[in-house]
C-alpha cells in the first residue's frame, strides 16, 4: 500500500447536496476510520486526532466530512436537517469513499448521535462491515430534558435560529445588491465616478438645484 496526502474528495447525498470529505492516509486500507464532527464544528475538529491516528498507524485510512450545513458542505433546506438525513449522508460517505475492507465510526455530540440512528434505523449493507464505534459527548434519547440540553426544547432556540436564517438572508440579499451595483457601475461608461455615496449626494444636491460637477 502506498500512502498519499491528504485529499478533498465531494460526496453526492441521495439528495443531491455535496458533502466535503478530507482522506488520508494509503488508497485502499484494510481498516478506515470516518470521524463526524459535532454542532458548528467542521472535519478540522479531527485535526489533532487525525495527524495521531495516521502518524501512529500508518496503516489505516482517516476520513473527516463536513456534515451537512456545516463548513464547505451544501446547506440543504432547514427540514432535511434531522438525524435521519444526517445518517443518510453517512451511509453515502460510506459508499462513495470506503466501498470495502473494516470501518470505525467515531462521532462526538451530534456526530455521534448521527452514528447511533445510523446503526439502530438505517439499512444498509455497509453497518455489516463497522467493526468499532466511538461515542464521545452524546445522549441517546431526551437530550432536551437534561441540563444544557433543556435550553434546546425553549422559545429561545427557535427565535436564535430564525435569527440566523435572517442574518443568511440579510448577507444573500447584500451579495446579490452588490453585484447588480457592479453592473450598473461597468455600465456607467467613462462619465462620472460611480459610488453609492456620491451618487446619494449627487441626486440630493440636485433636487435642492446645486449645480456642482462630481
Amino acid at each position: 500500500m502506498n500512502p498519499v496526502a491528504a485529499q478533498r474528495v465531494s460526496v453526492t447525498t441521495a439528495d443531491g447536496l455535496a458533502l466535503v470529505t478530507r482522506q488520508i492516509g494509503p488508497e485502499v486500507a484494510e481498516m478506515t476510520v470516518i470521524l463526524l464532527h459535532g454542532l458548528l464544528g467542521d472535519r478540522d475538529s479531527w485535526r489533532c486526532q487525525t495527524s495521531h491516528l495516521t502518524s501512529r498507524h500508518p496503516d489505516i485510512r482517516v476520513i473527516a466530512y463536513d456534515e451537512r450545513g456545516h463548513g464547505r458542505s451544501g446547506r440543504g433546506c432547514a427540514l432535511s436537517n434531522t438525524l435521519g438525513q444526517l445518517a443518510r449522508d453517512l451511509d453515502a460517505v460510506i459508499d462513495t469513499t470506503t466501498p470495502t475492507g473494516h470501518i470505525v465510526l467515531v462521532g462526538h455530540s451530534m456526530g455521534a448521535m448521527t452514528i447511533l440512528q445510523y446503526l439502530q434505523h438505517h439499512q444498509s449493507c455497509n453497518t455489516d462491515r463497522i467493526t468499532g464505534v466511538g461515542l464521545i459527548a452524546t445522549a441517546a434519547a431526551d437530550i432536551t430534558r437534561h441540563g444544557l440540553g433543556r435550553l434546546l426544547a425553549t422559545p429561545l432556540a427557535g427565535g436564535a435560529c430564525a435569527l440566523v436564517a435572517h442574518i443568511r438572508n440579510r448577507r444573500r440579499t447584500a451579495a446579490a445588491g452588490g453585484a447588480l451595483w457592479r453592473h450598473a457601475q461597468e455600465g456607467a461608461g467613462a462619465g462620472r465616478p460611480c459610488t453609492p455615496q456620491r451618487d446619494h449626494l449627487w441626486v440630493h444636491r440636485r433636487r435642492h438645484r446645486r449645480a456642482r460637477t462630481w
